[in-house]
C-alpha cells in the first residue's frame, strides 16, 4: 500500500491509502463506517487489488490519520459526505487516470455511514456501481424491543451529553466504535437518529436530491445478526436511492454456516474465500474489462 493525500474543496487534507493492482481494470473507493479507521479495511482492499480493482481508503476529517485545520468540535457529520467523500471520489478518478484506466471505471464500497452519506457527494454520480455493507437509516424506534431501549439511550442521552462542550466524543470509551469522533459529528448523529427520516428530515435542510439521481447498480448486504443495522432500517435508506437498480440481500448467518458476521465481520480476512466473492462478482458485472486478473 502507499500513503496518499486527498485534498478537499475547503482546504483540508485527508490521509488515505492506495492499494495498487498489477493489472488494474478499475478503481474501487472504500467509505468507512463511523469511528472505524481505514486500516480496518486493509485485508479487503488488498484482496480486491489482486482481483484487478486498485483500492483507495481514507479517514474522514478529524478521525484517524486525517487531522483537521480548526476546531474538531465544529465538524459537521454532513461534511464527511459533501466534502470528504466527494474529494475522495475525485482522487480515485485521478489515480485511475494515472494508471491508464478509464476514469468511468470507478466503484464504491460504503460501510455503514459510508453508504448513508454517499448521496451528499456531488461526484457520487460518477460512480459506476456501489456495494453497501450494513448501510441503513438508523432511526432509534425502528429497532425491535429491547434493542430500541439501548438505541434511545444512545441518541437521546450519550451522544448529546458526552459531546457537549467537547472537541471529541469519547466513542471508544463508551463502546460505540474503535476510535473517537468529532463532537459535532456525534451531535448530528444523535439528531439524525431521533428523526424517522434520519438525515433526510426536512429540519436538517441538507441537499439530498443526489440520492435519487444516483442510477448506478447497488448491491446492499445486511446480516440477520447485525444489531446496528436491522433490515427495516436498511430498507428505509435504500428507498431514497429511487433511481438506482438495487439488489437488497439479507444474509442469514446460520444458513450459510460461516459464524457471526454482525456489523463489522464482512471485512475480516476469514471471509476472503466466501463473502468477498460477492464484491468481485457485483463489480465485474458492470466492468468493461471482464477478463480475470
Amino acid at each position: 500500500m502507499q500513503d496518499i493525500n486527498v485534498d478537499t474543496s475547503d482546504g483540508q487534507i485527508l490521509k488515505g491509502l492506495f492499494y495498487p493492482s498489477k493489472k488494474p481494470k478499475a478503481t474501487l473507493l472504500i467509505g468507512s463506517a463511523l469511528g472505524v479507521p481505514q486500516q480496518f479495511y486493509k485485508h479487503f482492499a488488498a484482496f480486491m487489488a489482486t482481483q484487478g480493482f486498485q483500492c483507495i481508503s481514507f479517514d474522514y476529517r478529524g478521525t484517524g490519520l486525517s487531522r483537521f485545520k480548526g476546531a474538531a468540535g465544529d465538524i459537521k457529520l454532513a461534511d464527511w459526505g459533501q466534502l470528504d467523500i466527494d474529494a475522495a471520489i475525485q482522487k480515485a478518478k485521478q489515480l485511475g487516470t494515472e494508471q491508464g484506466l478509464d476514469p468511468s471505471e470507478l466503484y464504491y464500497v460504503g460501510h455503514s455511514i459510508g453508504g448513508q452519506l454517499l448521496g451528499l457527494a456531488k461526484s457520487s454520480l460518477d460512480i459506476k456501481a456501489c456495494m453497501f455493507v450494513g448501510a441503513s437509516a438508523p432511526y432509534w424506534a425502528r429497532w425491535p424491543y429491547p434493542r430500541k431501549l439501548f438505541m434511545s439511550v444512545v441518541c437521546f442521552g450519550l451522544l448529546p451529553l458526552l459531546s457537549f462542550s467537547r472537541q471529541m466524543f469519547p466513542a471508544k470509551a463508551v463502546g460505540l466504535s474503535s476510535m473517537d469522533i468529532p463532537a459535532g459529528c456525534a451531535r448530528d448523529w444523535g439528531r439524525w437518529m431521533r428523526n424517522p427520516d434520519y438525515l433526510f428530515g426536512k429540519k436538517f435542510k441538507l441537499a439530498t436530491q443526489g440520492y435519487k439521481e444516483i442510477s448506478s447498480p447497488i448491491l446492499s448486504l445486511c446480516f440477520d445478526d447485525d444489531d446496528f443495522a436491522p433490515q427495516n432500517n436498511v430498507d428505509y435508506l435504500l428507498a431514497f436511492f429511487s433511481g438506482a437498480n438495487i439488489q437488497n440481500e439479507l444474509i442469514q448467518c446460520k444458513q450459510i454456516n460461516l459464524g457471526s458476521i454482525d456489523h463489522m465481520g464482512f471485512f475480516k480476512k476469514k471471509f476472503e474465500h466466501t463473502l468477498w466473492s460477492k464484491s468481485v462478482s457485483h463489480f465485474s458485472k458492470t466492468s468493461s474489462t471482464q477478463e480475470a486478473v
